[in-house]
């Protein structure tokens, strides 16, 4: 019962007044609570369930990596595909992170999912999923997806462009 009383406590209390001070504190602080946080649920994950790291297998690489900024001021540039392959497509279409990785089970398959900036400044993303047999189908049909939004939004006048209407309220 002091278990449930002194979460209840901190779930009401604590988390509410870190969220509205947390403007406050300074910018290494919150990293260093933030990668020892990251740090403790990694350890308590593995101490639960040890043997889920051992049944999965390594992600694959995606082929495009995320422009995120590296934390040195410069920004990571993706290796250039080859343009025939699904990651090049995807590049041209304005995808900015990719990720592919096997579906769990017996039977195979692998899950692609990507974003794609919907205003300028990139704050407003929209998301893609796209499924296959292998890595190459699931890029594919991921593709497709996104080829197939863009081309229904492709009036720049529409009232129902989200591309437009987010650049010109």
């Amino acid at each position: 019962m002091t278990l449930r009383t002194t979460l209840l406590a901190v779930c009401m209390v604590a988390v509410p007044g870190v969220a509205l001070f947390s403007h406050r504190v300074p910018a290494h602080v919150r990293a260093g609570t933030r990668d020892a946080v990251t740090k403790a649920v990694a350890w308590f994950r593995d101490a639960v369930m040890p043997t889920r790291a051992a049944e999965a297998p390594p992600p694959e690489p995606s082929g495009i990596v995320d422009a995120a900024p590296t934390g040195r001021g410069d920004v990571a540039s993706p290796p250039m595909p080859p343009a025939d392959r699904p990651e090049a497509v995807l590049a041209r279409l304005g995808v900015t992170s990719l990720e592919c990785r096997p579906l769990p089970g017996q039977q195979g398959g692998h899950v692609a999912s990507c974003a794609v900036a919907l205003d300028a400044e990139g704050q407003l993303l929209r998301v893609f999923h796209g499924t296959g047999g292998d890595r190459d189908a699931a890029l594919t049909a991921l593709a497709a997806e996104v080829d197939g939004w863009r081309s229904r939004f492709a009036g720049a006048g529409r009232r129902d462009d989200p591309v437009s209407s987010a650049a010109h309220p």
